[in-house]
This record gives C-alpha cells, structure tokens and sequence, in this order.
C-alpha cells in the first residue's frame, strides 16, 4: 500500500514539474518575449535601418568615384620663358597644393616640342605661341581651340649701346631674333614695314633657335642687337651691364596699330 502512494505522489510530482515547465516558457508569462505587433515593428525598424546604411554606402561610394575623377590631373604644357609665366602662379599653386584641380605640367624649350603631343592628345592644355595655336587649330580641323591669351608685354629690343631711339633708327642695321616664323619676328617684320622698312634691303634679319642662345649671344658681345623676351632679356642684361632695352615693343605696337 505504501508502495503504491509512493508511486502515485512520484507521478504526481512529474506532472506538477512539467506542468510548471510549460507555464514558465509561454510568451504570456516571459518579460524577454515580444508581442507580435512590437517584433514585426522592430523588425521593419531593422530593415530601414539596414537599407539606410546601404544606402549611405552607395552615396560614399559614389562621392568618392566622383573625387577621383575630379582629381584627375589636367595635363598642362608651356614653353621655358615668357609663354609660361602666366602660369607660374597656378604651378606654385599646384606644389602648395593650394590649386582648386589637379595639374600636371611640363615644360619644353621649343614650340616644335608640343606640337606632335597636341594633335596626339598627350596634353589637355598648351600654352603656345599665337601662330602655332593657329596651325594646330587648322591641322586638327578645329579640335584645339584658342581658350586665352595669358601673356602680353614681354618683348623688347635690347641694343649693346645708344644708337636706337625708334624703329627708324634700324635702318642699315643687323637684328637678332629668336625665331623664325614666331610671334617675335612677326611683330618686327610688320614694324619695320609699318616705318616704311624692307627687311633685307634696308634691315637684315637674323634668328636663333632659341631664346637663351640669343640671350647668350648678347651677354657675350656676339651679338649688338637683339629682339628678345622676358625673362631673357633680364638675363642678358645681367650678365652683360653695356646692353640696354633700346625699344618696348609693345609701346611701338600700340603706336603702329591703335
């Protein structure tokens, strides 16, 4: 008899615990457990959340793309002197790192240097003599266009002694020019003719290929007179003190063409 209450208190006891099991895990009675209305609201909030990050993914990602290719370097050539000082400023600006784009510049000494990386695309921007801008902007049929004119007064004539005083004044002598075919020797050419002067009857051309072998010439007593510009003709001046700016030929150009 004792052996069957003993049996039946054990089974009794089985059920209470289970029974207890059940009741302690059913989502009434859990504060853990979230009604069905707050999971689906948190769930939604957890999505929006997730497909705002995405989103401010996309647009970093996008900006970024958008700075590098605002950062992609502007390819930029001049001529060593007086072509590229208008850009010295803008190539101090770039080494500071104070320039609003991306440049990337280099330099040569002769036009003729540029012109085969113009038609070929190999330079976005050239600072270049205004009769090359011309044939470059016919030889590609219009593809490169004239954006600017960067630098204006830079050409005098600079004599080894006192005997010019005009253009007049030329008449029977021997000049000296960097360039055949540039702006220089249009410049003196249509002067000259201006003051009523042939150039070989009455004044004999003769040319350099280079700004700084002329300088060189003139610094040396190679040369008496000269048409040369800045900064080379600082430069010659400094190392040869008898040679003086004879004419400002911007003056005379202003004089002759009103």
């Amino acid at each position: 008899m004792k052996q069957n209450k003993s049996k039946i208190l054990s089974i009794l006891l089985v059920v209470f615990v289970f029974a207890f099991a059940l009741t302690a895990c059913s989502p009434g009675n859990s504060s853990e457990t979230q009604q069905p209305g707050t999971q689906q609201s948190n769930t939604q909030s957890n999505n929006q959340s997730n497909t705002e990050s995405n989103a401010g993914s996309e647009n970093h990602s996008n900006t970024r793309e958008i700075g590098e290719k605002e950062q992609t370097p502007i390819r930029v050539a001049s001529l060593l002197g007086p072509t590229g000082m208008g850009m010295v400023k803008l190539m101090a600006d770039q080494d500071q790192g104070e320039a609003d784009l991306a440049y990337e510049f280099s330099l040569a000494a002769s036009p003729d240097d540029l012109v085969a990386k113009v038609i070929n695309k190999e330079i976005d921007v050239a600072a270049l003599p205004t009769n090359l801008a011309l044939l470059l902007y016919n030889r590609t049929e219009g593809q490169i266009q004239l954006a600017a004119i960067n630098t204006l007064g830079v050409l005098y004539l600079v004599e080894n002694g006192e005997s010019i005083k005009s253009v007049a004044d030329l008449k029977g002598k021997e000049v000296y020019i960097s360039g055949k075919g540039t702006t220089p020797d249009f410049v003196i050419q249509y002067l000259l003719k201006h003051h009523g002067l042939e150039v070989g009857k009455d004044v004999q051309l003769d040319y350099f290929t280079q700004h700084s072998d002329l300088a060189a010439a003139l610094a040396g007593g190679d040369a008496t007179i000269g048409l040369l510009p800045q900064p080379h003709v600082t430069t010659a001046m400094l190392k040869n003190p008898d040679l003086k700016i004879a004419l400002d030929l911007t003056k005379e150009w202003e004089q002759a063409a009103p």
